[in-house]
């Protein structure tokens, strides 16, 4: 009997912005079988989450333990000087923020030659699967995701994001003008707008609703 082979642990993410994300038609320009992928800008504090809701670590140390532990695995199984490949992130040196990058191949082949497709879920902010046209960058999203190790002699030891599926608290999409953080503004001194106007004639969430895209809202 064909032993089943075990799945990956799985992490959440806390809710990041969304960086030219390809999550509802996979990217083909550089791959013609296609990938899914967006990178999350986090905050540095971020933490990481088993599928339980249990902290792990903040992001970079996750990611950074997460590394070490491949270069280890590719040490054990190679001889030979192996090196560090590049962290599935960079830093912002501006704000400090980290922009990870998740990725999933839209059409996977197999070494037995078969082949087969796959996709993320996607999610609204109650949980309710959705498929929406598109998710523009500035969505406001939390990733499900495995850490998958691979060592290789020119790209060397490290991790891929696997991307598995995606929350969408925020929903940007064409022709949505998106939030101010999406077009890199903060909070300054200076013109405020009063509460009517900054309301825009939108009632306030009851205080015990969790707030975010629903299904049906665009």
């Amino acid at each position: 009997m064909t032993e089943k082979k075990k799945r990956n642990p799985r992490y959440v993410t806390d809710v990041g912005v969304a960086i030219y994300p390809y999550l509802t038609a996979p990217d083909t320009k550089f791959n013609a079988d296609g990938e899914y992928k967006v990178k999350l800008r986090l905050n540095p504090d971020s933490m990481i989450r088993d599928v339980q809701g249990r902290e792990i670590a903040d992001v970079q140390t996750f990611l950074d333990d997460m590394m070490l532990k491949a270069l280890e695995k590719a040490k054990a199984e190679n001889k030979g000087r192996i090196k560090e490949g590049d962290p599935p992130y960079i830093i912002d040196d501006e704000t400090g923020d980290l922009l990870v990058n998740f990725k999933l191949k839209a059409v996977v082949r197999t070494k037995e030659g078969s082949t087969f497709s796959q996709k993320p879920a996607l999610f609204d902010a109650k949980g309710k699967p959705i498929t929406p046209e598109s998710i523009w960058g500035g969505s406001k999203i939390k990733v499900s995701f495995e850490v998958v190790p691979y060592y290789t002699k020119i790209a060397g030891a490290g991790v891929t994001l696997r991307l598995r599926a995606a929350q969408v608290l925020e929903l940007v999409t064409g022709g949505s003008g998106g939030s101010a953080e999406s077009y890199g503004f903060g909070e300054e001194e200076g013109y405020e707008a009063d509460d009517e106007a900054a309301n825009a004639g939108f009632a306030e969430a009851a205080e015990d609703e969790e707030v975010g895209y629903e299904d049906g809202d665009f």
